[in-house]
């Protein structure tokens, strides 16, 4: 039995530091990732949990519709 239940529409790695975040997020079991580096203030966590939010849902969309 894999690692995946069907249950998670990704997978994401946070590294949290002081001045900056740094991001790893698979979406689904395709294997592609992507990477990014958020600043540590509320404006950018804030902005990016929204981008990611949009980018599940319009996942979910195309895999469920």
């Amino acid at each position: 039995m894999g690692f995946y239940s069907g249950k998670f529409a990704a997978f994401i790695g946070l590294d949290w530091a002081n001045d900056k975040h740094d991001v790893c997020i698979q979406i689904g079991l395709n294997g592609h990732r992507t990477f990014q580096v958020i600043q540590h203030t509320p404006e950018a966590l804030d902005e990016w949990l929204m981008e990611l939010h949009r980018l599940i849902i319009d996942v979910a969309r195309i895999r469920w519709s």
